[in-house]
């Protein structure tokens, strides 16, 4: 049986996840069995979504070099083999020559097209390089780049053809912008209505090229010193454009515990904020967009108390979830009822006590099937007998497709 939710598809499981408590096994002399197998489970999934093709797109960033380089999973994850151009400034007062041609290199065993640059104007901030790489993106543009795109070093999208298809639907001949607003409705009222650039920012050529000559205008009369404020007013007081806002383009401009935001069925096309204002390891919780599309984050209901939410967790509720409840945003995160009037209402955060939570925490490709490793930290604490009071509790689960000789 399945149903929509929030938009996405649910799918409901009339059976249990596994066929064993979730819980260590451990023998007489205190160390961990081999874990028990489980019977496997079909269902129908998803396709997996075409290679992107970002051939007409050049991407640009303005960072630190060590940024860059530790986010080159994260990077590859989405740019790998798409054939986008990729635009570094790099704001390290005393990179070298040779820093920049390593890092080209490293990108490049990537299949990522990576130039590394300084910044025209060194005097400016990061926030204000992010702005004017409006003219570098311009100046290193190709014949085939149809689009420019502005990003964060944690600006994460996990199906990059979704990305492609955005822009499809799009006239890249006219002058356009688009972006995603903050979820923080205090945000956008004291920033202002503009795309807030951690979500990812997509212009057209056309709107970059009339940009380009007001650059040195726009630095010099804004009052605002944010990337994101001064390219909008450089946008509103020098073009015609307005802002196209595209839900799923997430700044995620929220503290703590995003549980609820990723258990939600939600399908994002990016993300941000996830090695700073939370923690989330997205290019492992991404690897399933590989292999079935858009079931990424996709929920499936088990035996009524289990919950996978595809790629970030598996929930076991005592007692029970129910279809009214998961029409609900968890409100896990920190202030998340002020959140109600960008994301929807939400349900209060579920007591540890009734819910069992097993976040991801690695994934990787093994001959074919992916492997999903969930972790549930037990306590450290000792009892009154020196023993801990619980274990670490691991569930491993594999995604195996049929051969194409069985279909």
């Amino acid at each position: 049986m399945s149903s929509f939710e929030n938009g996405v598809f649910v799918a409901y499981i009339a059976m249990r996840l596994a066929r064993v408590t979730l819980s260590p096994i451990v023998s007489s002399s205190g160390s961990l069995d081999q874990a028990r197998s489980c019977e496997p489970i079909t269902f129908p999934i998803s396709e997996p979504y075409p290679t992107a093709n970002f051939s007409n797109v050049i991407f640009g960033v303005a960072t630190t070099l060590s940024r860059l380089q530790d986010s080159v999973p994260q990077i590859s994850h989405w740019m790998s083999g798409t054939g986008a151009l990729f635009l570094a400034i790099v704001v390290d007062e005393s990179v070298t020559d040779d820093s920049l041609a390593s890092l080209e290199s490293l990108y490049d065993t990537h299949d990522i097209n990576l130039t590394a640059i300084r910044p025209w104007n060194c005097s400016f901030n990061v926030n204000e390089q992010h702005f004017a790489i409006i003219r570098d993106l311009h100046d290193y543009s190709s014949q085939e780049t149809q689009w420019a795109a502005i990003i964060d070093d944690d600006t994460f999208f996990p199906s990059p053809y979704s990305i492609t298809q955005l822009l499809a639907s799009h006239d890249p001949s006219v002058q356009t912008y688009i972006g995603g607003l903050s979820e923080s409705q205090g945000a956008v009222d004291y920033f202002g209505v503009m795309a807030y650039g951690g979500a990812g920012v997509f212009m057209s050529m056309p709107l970059i090229r009339q940009l380009d000559s007001h650059v040195d205008e726009c630095l010099a009369a804004s009052l605002t010193r944010e990337g994101d404020g001064l390219l909008s007013g450089c946008i509103y007081n020098h073009t015609q454009t307005q802002l196209t806002v595209v839900p799923g383009l997430y700044q995620l401009d929220m503290r703590g515990d995003l549980g609820g935001f990723y258990e939600s069925g939600v399908f994002p096309l990016s993300l941000h904020h996830w090695k700073s204002w939370h923690q989330a390891p997205v290019d492992k919780m991404a690897k399933i967009a590989d292999f079935c599309g858009e079931c990424f984050l996709q929920r499936w209901r088990f035996n009524g108390d289990t919950i996978l939410a595809n790629g970030y967790s598996i929930s076991v509720y005592e007692g029970g979830i129910t279809k009214p409840d998961l029409d609900l945003i968890e409100g896990t995160w920190e202030a998340a009822r002020e959140y109600e009037s960008t994301m929807g209402k939400m349900r209060d955060r579920v007591d540890d006590g009734r819910k069992k939570s097993y976040r991801l925490i690695d994934a990787e490709e093994v001959d074919g099937s992916l492997r999903q490793v969930f972790l549930r930290h037990g306590s450290s604490d000792l009892d009154k007998d020196g023993e801990l009071e619980a274990m670490d509790e691991v569930v491993e689960l594999w995604w195996e497709w049929p051969q194409d000789d069985e279909y």
